[in-house]
């Protein structure tokens, strides 16, 4: 009789132990449509209303995006999202297949891109994990119910969002979590878009040595990240050079973070010139006040620096073991990129000494 009890007891307990997690979190799974059973993501097209930019700044992290990204955060013409697929985050515990996350990745990249948010695939997910902070990042979405603390409905919030995306000349995002440029390639082709690239590149020993400054507890195999950025670096490459869609310098930009910090104004230009725009006096006026200070944070993303001397910092910090590390296993793509090695710690040291 007792162990029937008991039985019973356990019962009740798993039972209500289901009700309360459905009641917590079954709105949020619900409507972000978190299963494996449902396909529209396969199939999902989206059609662009008129002929605005899309631009989409790849890169890896600790490459110099969130800077790069302020060119166009800063420009009241633009519709920038800081990392958009950050929400990604939300199936790293859970068993699912990588093909169905690579759908709603690209999916959610051409819902933003089409200035369609009220059709992302995990529209609430998408809301509740977008970080504060991101916030800080683009100066029209920051005006937005989006980034306001007034409680409203999330449809009323991402109609809002299309509107003022809609009005915007061109919509941008910058993301270090596309590892595939070839997810870009259905949107590419998709009619009415104008779809513009552009792949942040950085001398791998200096990704890597800030990989391993902020993320100390997470770096601990350098060979292993370097092989994971150069991968990244080398497949992107050949990627654009295989397929015919990326030929013709219209839909794809290579851009070198160092070119970018050594003549901010001059490169800036080129970028706007590539997604068909004048450089704004907006972001004329910002690079002026963001790439010659010398008292600044060395903060994960800061923006305000001396442009010409960060990017080349790692020279002074990075052990020589480090560095020999990486161009171990990044030799073949830095020297399609120019970047030239160091054998001897005079070398690493030695400032007079141009690497690029």
């Amino acid at each position: 009789m007792k162990i029937k009890r008991l039985f019973i007891l356990l019962c009740m307990i798993v039972l209500l132990s289901f009700m309360s997690t459905m009641f917590l979190y079954g709105p949020i799974l619900n409507s972000g449509q978190v299963t494996q059973h449902q396909e529209p993501l396969l199939e999902s097209h989206y059609l662009v209303e008129k002929k605005r930019a899309q631009v989409v700044l790849m890169t890896f992290r600790r490459s110099g995006s969130t800077f790069t990204g302020e060119l166009f955060g800063n420009n009241m013409r633009s519709f920038y999202l800081f990392e958009p697929l950050h929400f990604l985050r939300f199936f790293n515990k859970r068993p699912v297949d990588p093909g169905y996350i690579k759908n709603v990745s690209r999916s959610t990249l051409e819902a933003i891109l089409s200035c369609q948010f009220t059709k992302l695939p995990f529209h609430t997910i998408w809301y509740h994990d977008f970080p504060d902070y991101m916030c800080y990042y683009g100066s029209v979405l920051r005006n937005t119910s989006f980034c306001s603390s007034t409680r409203q409905p999330i449809s009323a919030i991402y109609r809002e969002m299309n509107n003022r995306c809609k009005q915007s000349d061109f919509v941008a995002i910058k993301t270090i979590r596309l590892f595939k440029i070839k997810h870009l390639e259905r949107f590419a082709v998709t009619p009415g878009t104008n779809l513009k690239v552009i792949h942040l590149v950085r001398d791998p020993r200096g990704t890597i040595n800030s990989n391993k400054r902020h993320f100390r507890t997470s770096v601990s195999n350098i060979t292993s990240l370097s092989r994971d950025l150069c991968n990244f670096i080398a497949t992107t490459r050949q990627r654009v050079k295989d397929k015919s869609i990326w030929n013709g310098g219209s839909r794809y930009m290579e851009l070198k973070y160092e070119d970018l910090s050594l003549n901010p104004l001059k490169i800036s230009k080129q970028i706007y010139d590539f997604i068909g725009f004048n450089l704004p006096n907006e972001i004329v006026t910002w690079i002026g006040k963001n790439t010659n200070v010398t008292n600044f944070s060395n903060g994960s993303m800061v923006v305000a620096k001396d442009s010409k001397t960060v990017p080349f910092a790692w020279r002074q910090t990075m052990n020589l073991q480090d560095v020999l590390d990486v161009q171990a296993v990044c030799e073949p793509v830095m020297k399609q990129l120019g970047y030239r090695l160091v054998k001897t710690e005079n070398d690493l040291r030695d400032t007079e000494l141009n690497l690029m």
